[in-house]
């Protein structure tokens, strides 16, 4: 539904609402892509940034754990690193985590 209204009117509030929802619904990878394309349109607005960073740090979470499944024990320190890092930023502006139930 949120992405028929998208295509009806596209405008960032409307993306910011769709890429919310797809977060919530755990596609982040979508989510990632219309927040990416939001923070061009609006680098000015904080908000998108830290909702941007905080799926940016589920994706790399999943990720690392998809690559400790793999055993590729190396790649996936990096990921879960990186995602460990992302959450330490995002802490200190109190911004929660989409779709990890925190």
């Amino acid at each position: 539904e949120a992405e028929r209204v998208l295509r009806e009117v596209e405008s960032p509030d409307s993306l910011f609402i769709l890429a919310v929802a797809e977060n919530e619904q755990g596609r982040h990878d979508k989510a990632a892509e219309h927040l990416g394309r939001l923070a061009e349109l609006r680098p000015d607005r904080l908000e998108i940034r830290l909702h941007l960073m905080a799926t940016r740090a589920v994706l790399a979470e999943a990720a690392g754990r998809r690559l400790l499944g793999e055993g590729r024990e190396s790649e996936a320190s990096k990921e879960l690193d990186r995602a460990a890092k992302l959450r330490e930023t995002l802490a200190g502006y109190g911004m929660k985590m989409p779709g990890a139930g925190e």
